[in-house]
């Protein structure tokens, strides 16, 4: 009974830490950064619409080119629950803490779980007190370098981060129920008594031999994580290496026993490639050599490497793209890093491996995207704080290794280092939190570690829109302008970085109608449209591209330029020649070029539309 306290209270205190650490990010704002396609803008859960929800799991047409079904159906399940008919001031319909609350819940079951494995890989002679507290305490201390180290902010502060959040927790749940699984269910004493560290128990036998509900309920998890993220597909790699390093059963039983999830994960490869197909992913991503790829793939491992030991500067956009690594010269030897690394893991593997092992589960983790295949993302950025979530499993290891080894020499000094380093990573990840708070303050953020962030740019012109808009509502209007003026400006600064960027010009445009600067903004939509710069900028963000000329359109039936407007509406109804708005407008404008009295009545407008049109 006294042993069962003791694991409680070291459980307790790894869920405790970590949601204190991220329970400031329930009231955390929904983000302009994929937040409004995903959520708030999202048209089957405003209002939520049961045929929105069957659509979602429709593997032939992935919502927004990401097959994440398990993921839309909580947001889905969310918004039913929070939907309100009147919105707020933004026109939000659904409360961002429900949102967030989920993703701080499902962090600290990760948290946990994360301690459980680590239970599992460091328990060797539990029959002695002292060894009991040790493993326990050193298993806690990796959980917590897990849970609260600043790398981890992005996922769990970020709404739309629930589908590296929740995948992440699927697969832990998977890795930790094989891993009982493996080492078979019975107590039993170390077999590699020569290895120094702790080892793992053996891989059968006891008295009750395997427990083959675990194996079906690590391959639910599995599957549960697939349906969550498509990244997913690395977990029998993850598994695979704890159940040959640590467990150190023979290769051929452990290849036997992923086997199955190799084959169920083939299925979400062909889906994820139908979603993301190459010629899309050349379309807006530069494509480097395929000896390239490597190297690229090494500069994000070092990069990695580097957050994890010193976790500052961290942003949403690193502008860290292959061509960029290329051209500055970090691909020729960033990469030296991380080799080396692997080179001393390598040779220490017999001594250290629990933390050669966690060295693979980490770049197993991110190995989709690594660059070694291109993906969409890396219109942005190769390396995303986001995509090492799971793979954190590995650092978590390497600390509770660390703990387990040094504890005999001296539990004290041990645990007040231990305390002083989980103290400084969780200071850090609440200072990283704040910055999600809103966008103005996480975009200026990441213009301050990465200057040439395009995306960001826009992004605080858009928060800088947004607070004309709520400036002007309270009829503040020097205030209003003065915030259009200020977006103005941080678009135009996006599209100087990026001139391919359209959105960006578009977003320009329209700041500049809500300042009343319509020969301006009307000039802004004729650049963007005189010559056909689609392929350089995502498929997701060719929508506004259509809300932009509409309301240029509107700035030029006011202004009773009809023929601008009419190629205008022409161009959206090319795009999209099922645009009700544009065929409608089209045909006032030419009634209006024929001449013909004007007595009919203008047909409604969106309600951005109508606002640039005052």
């Amino acid at each position: 009974m006294a042993a069962s306290r003791r694991v409680d209270r070291a459980g307790v205190l790894v869920a405790v830490v970590t949601a204190l650490v991220f329970a400031p990010s329930v009231g955390n704002e929904f983000s302009v950064w994929d937040d409004e396609p995903n959520i708030y803008r999202n048209e089957g859960m405003n209002p939520p619409k049961a045929e929105a929800l069957g659509e979602y799991w429709n593997w032939r047409r992935p919502y927004l080119g990401l097959y994440v079904p398990l993921v839309y159906t909580v947001w889905w399940g969310l918004a039913k629950l929070t939907y309100v008919t009147e919105p707020t001031d933004q026109g939000v319909h659904v409360d961002p803490r429900a949102y967030h609350a989920v993703n701080v819940v499902l962090h600290v079951a990760a948290a946990c779980v994360v301690f459980a494995i680590l239970r599992e890989i460091l328990r060797s002679r539990e029959d002695e007190e002292g060894e009991k507290n040790q493993t326990r305490w050193a298993a806690a201390v990796g959980a917590l370098v897990f849970a609260v180290h600043p790398i981890q902010a992005e996922a769990v502060n970020w709404a739309t981060g629930l589908k590296d959040v929740m995948c992440g927790v699927w697969m832990l749940v998977g890795v930790w129920q094989y891993l009982v699984w493996a080492g078979g269910n019975a107590e039993c004493r170390v077999q590699n008594a020569e290895l120094k560290g702790p080892s793992p128990r053996p891989s059968s036998g006891g008295r009750g031999g395997r427990a083959w509900w675990r194996y079906g309920v690590a391959t639910c998890a599995f599957v549960l994580a697939l349906l969550s993220k498509p990244t997913a597909v690395v977990t029998p790699v993850m598994a695979g290496v704890l159940d040959w390093l640590v467990l150190r059963r023979p290769l051929k039983r452990v290849v036997l026993a992923v086997l199955p999830w190799v084959l169920l994960a083939l299925p979400f490869v062909v889906m994820t490639k139908g979603a993301q197909p190459a010629a899309k992913v050349e379309k807006n991503v530069t494509l480097v050599p395929l000896w390239v790829r490597p190297l690229v793939a090494g500069d994000a491992l070092a990069f990695y490497l580097g957050k994890v030991v010193w976790p500052v500067g961290l942003a949403t956009d690193y502008g860290r793209t292959p061509s960029k690594i290329l051209e500055v010269g970090w691909a020729y030897w960033t990469w030296a890093a991380a080799a080396a690394v692997g080179v001393v893991l390598w040779v220490k593997r017999r001594e250290w491996a629990v933390v050669a092992a966690g060295g693979l589960v980490f770049v197993a983790g991110v190995l989709p995207v690594l660059g070694l295949t291109p993906f969409l993302y890396q219109y942005y950025s190769t390396v995303a704080d986001r995509y090492v979530y799971a793979s954190m499993l590995g650092v978590g290891m390497a600390a509770a290794w660390g703990v387990w080894e040094l504890w005999p020499r001296g539990r004290r000094v041990v645990g007040g280092a231990a305390a002083g380093v989980i103290g400084a990573l969780a200071v850090l990840t609440v200072i990283q939190g704040w910055y999600w708070r809103e966008d103005l303050s996480l975009f200026r953020q990441t213009i301050a570690v990465n200057p040439q962030s395009f995306v960001a740019w826009n992004n605080v012109g858009i928060a800088l829109e947004a607070m004309g808009d709520e400036a002007r509502g309270q009829r503040k209007e020097a205030e209003a302008t003065r915030y259009y003026d200020e977006a103005a400006d941080s678009y135009a600064r996006s599209a100087d970085i990026r001139p391919t960027f359209v959105l960006a010009m578009e977003n320009r445009a329209i700041a500049l109608s809500k300042m009343g600067r319509n020969d301006e903004a009307g000039g802004q939509i004729f650049s963007i449209i005189s010559e056909d710069r689609d392929r350089d900028w995502p498929e997701s963000m060719k929508s506004r591209l259509n809300e932009g000329m509409l309301r240029a359109a509107l700035i030029q039936i006011r202004e009773e330029h009809h023929a601008a407007a009419a190629k205008y509406l022409a161009e959206i109804l090319r795009r999209d020649p099922e645009n009700k708005e544009a065929k409608a407008w089209l045909g006032v404008a030419r009634e209006k070029i024929r001449g013909a009295a004007t007595t009919a009545t203008a047909p409604a407008t969106t309600r951005a539309a109508s606002r640039g049109a005052r």
